[in-house]
């Protein structure tokens, strides 16, 4: 699937009071459009809950699923086509925890900081079917991976009521990445064969960045 690159200015609304013991905050991400220009309703939810006035702890979740289903035909004889049909999905999971500081309020901008760490778990799956026999092929994870790390951030509110904001955050992240195993089935005239395979690939990154979401969100 070609992706394409897609700069998104970031800006978070979200419910807010002053940062006080005891408080609970919880969010939406909302991301009008991802690196494959899908529109994404919900791309993540962030909860955050002040230990002291000035600490919180946060957790971020998010989870997204795609898939579709393709037709092609080939001829298997001079006046017989089969057609063919493949069904596929992808999906992603993400858990996030982490800590962050909130400086002292400035006029209507507040400052924070933190730590997070980073979850992320990538699968997908492919069946091939035909409209002939009962035959199928079957592929998970042909591209699924897991993914660990950590970051430092940033950020900023700007408030424009009392209970409303918008705001950027920025950082630093370290991330490793890993693929997973390959799973293949084939069922061909009755006969089943599974088979497994071994991926070894890993990769690692680390790079700034900032977050390409918008926040809803509200205060209890």
């Amino acid at each position: 699937m070609k992706k394409n690159l897609l700069l998104v200015v970031f800006l978070s609304v979200s419910a807010f009071s002053f940062a006080q013991k005891g408080s609970f905050g919880t969010e939406v991400y909302f991301r009008p459009w991802n690196a494959q220009n899908v529109f994404t309703l919900i791309d993540g939810l962030k909860a955050r809950y002040f230990v002291t006035d000035n600490i919180a702890v946060r957790a971020v979740l998010g989870y997204t699923r795609t898939g579709g289903t393709a037709y092609s035909t080939i001829a298997i004889g001079a006046n017989t086509n089969m057609e063919l049909k493949t069904v596929s999905s992808n999906s992603s999971f993400t858990f996030n925890p982490g800590v962050e500081y909130q400086f002292k309020t400035f006029n209507k901008v507040a400052l924070y900081a933190g730590v997070e760490g980073h979850f992320n778990l990538r699968s997908d799956l492919t069946k091939n079917t035909n409209d002939q026999d009962d035959d199928y092929t079957l592929t998970k994870n042909q591209n699924g991976s897991t993914a660990f790390g950590v970051a430092l951030f940033t950020g900023l509110d700007y408030r424009l009521t009392e209970h409303f904001y918008v705001g950027t955050e920025l950082g630093l992240s370290y991330t490793t990445e890993s693929a997973r195993k390959r799973k293949d089935k084939a069922v061909v005239s009755g006969q089943t064969t599974e088979t497994t395979v071994e991926n070894k690939d890993r990769t690692s990154s680390f790079a700034t960045f900032v977050l390409p979401s918008i926040r809803l969100g509200w205060t209890f």
